[in-house]
């Protein structure tokens, strides 16, 4: 699903869509590798983070919706918007603290410091 390139050049290797294995993330992050519709690669962000939205339907089934990979630049995000019911990818941008649906995320992992930030969407 994802691999990481840490600032130490070392290499960690994301788990799948059930388990993420985004809290076992210990480094900071030089690159974030992604492969779900496209491949999309973020690097130079201050801090990262993702999130899984997962759809409840009435028949207790539950379905991965949406994945979000968030940028942190000072007080600026960048946001990718991956649909996966939809087969649909969009960006955009918020204030930190109104990331998603407005409101704050946790899970934010340790990117680096004074660098150019950017992604990729291929």
């Amino acid at each position: 699903m994802y691999k990481l390139l840490y600032k130490d050049n070392t290499i960690f290797k994301g788990g799948n869509i059930k388990n993420s294995k985004w809290n076992k993330i210990d480094k900071p992050i030089k690159e974030l590798h992604y492969n779900l519709i496209n491949n999309i690669k973020m690097k130079g962000y201050e801090s990262y983070n993702h999130l899984i939205e997962r759809v409840n339907i009435s028949t207790g089934i539950c379905f991965v919706a949406k994945v979000f990979l968030l940028g942190k630049k000072r007080e600026r995000i960048d946001v990718i918007e991956i649909d996966l019911k939809h087969k649909k990818i969009k960006t955009y941008k918020k204030m930190f603290g109104k990331e998603y649906n407005n409101n704050a995320t946790t899970g934010w992992k340790k990117g680096m410091e004074n660098q150019r930030c950017g992604f990729e969407i291929n």
